[in-house]
């Protein structure tokens, strides 16, 4: 029998009570090619600091998207990141279609 997790239960575990939501625990994904993104421990904790986000505003539905990576963009040395908030699909209109 194969084991599965609900993401909705993990998502809950992840932002209980007052504990705020650790922004380390984003995911990364290069918007080119879709590869996750492994940066240094505490990068997404200075990226989000320095937009001017509050980690308050973060949540399991949010998820930091690069321009590029070191795989499909090897000659560039930085990358454009954005924040994306993902939608559920329980919230969403139409058929539902991806990979992951």
């Amino acid at each position: 029998m194969e084991a599965r997790m609900d993401i909705r239960r993990v998502a809950r575990i992840l932002v209980v009570g007052r504990r705020r939501f650790d922004p380390e625990l984003l995911y990364v994904e290069c918007l080119q090619c879709g590869r996750p993104v492994l940066w240094r421990p505490t990068r997404t904790r200075s990226l989000i600091e320095a937009s001017g986000l509050l980690p308050e505003e973060l949540d399991h539905s949010c998820l930091i998207g690069t321009d590029g990576c070191p795989v499909c963009s090897p000659e560039l040395g930085s990358f454009k990141t954005i924040l994306v908030r993902v939608e559920s699909y329980a919230d969403s209109e139409g058929p539902a279609a991806g990979t992951a």
